[in-house]
């Protein structure tokens, strides 16, 4: 009798570990936002912050519940991390939101500051230039480019696959390399770009 009781309060704190272990695994990995290009040091404190903001309103709450209780139940408890988890998941997915709505008012902007087709191909053409740059850690600078010669770049570029009319197919990285490197050619020729700018 005594030594199944034992078995039981073993097997119950194995649970209990393993609940503190992946409900803290979870807060931890959805706490984590995406890359931007703004270096490793700026990325890290992003995530101590966003686990840390994620973490404090289940403290507070589980902190009020246990001063009402009269201190009595254990203050620790794995739902604490898992209510953390699924705010930092709240959190990640309304930056995102946002994100994507800036770029697509990005796009929008740009494709009004120039002369050209505004169709809503090249919006979302440019929306998705815009959002495959901020994944880089050293943002337009990889193309040896500054912010407005990149923008500028990918609003012809886009107009370039609209006027191709290669949207509707898909496109190989032959194809828009080619395109890259045919818009690029001709912005140099008009001193828009720097000499020798290519891409492979």
């Amino acid at each position: 009798m005594a030594e199944a009781a034992r078995d039981e309060a073993g097997r119950r704190q194995w649970l209990r570990v393993a609940a503190y272990v992946l409900a803290i695994a979870a807060w931890l990995l959805f706490s984590i936002p995406r890359r931007g290009n703004d270096g490793t040091a700026y990325w890290l404190g992003e995530i101590f912050g966003a686990a840390l903001v994620a973490l404090s309103i289940p403290l507070l709450i589980r902190l009020i519940y246990w001063q009402v209780k009269g201190r009595r139940p254990r203050f620790w408890t794995p739902l604490i991390f898992v209510l953390a988890a699924v705010l930092a998941v709240f959190f990640k997915v309304s930056v995102y939101a946002n994100e994507e709505v800036q770029r697509q008012e990005k796009s929008s902007a740009l494709v009004a500051k120039s002369p050209g087709s505004r169709s809503e191909d090249v919006k979302e053409c440019i929306t998705g230039a815009l959002e495959a740059d901020e994944t880089r850690t050293e943002g337009p600078a990889h193309l040896g480019l500054t912010e407005p010669e990149f923008e500028l770049l990918i609003v012809r570029y886009c107009r370039e696959v609209e006027r191709r009319d290669l949207f509707r197919s898909r496109m190989t990285r032959r194809q828009i390399l080619r395109v890259m490197n045919d818009v690029a050619a001709a912005m140099v020729a008009r001193g828009e770009l720097p000499a020798g700018t290519s891409f492979g």
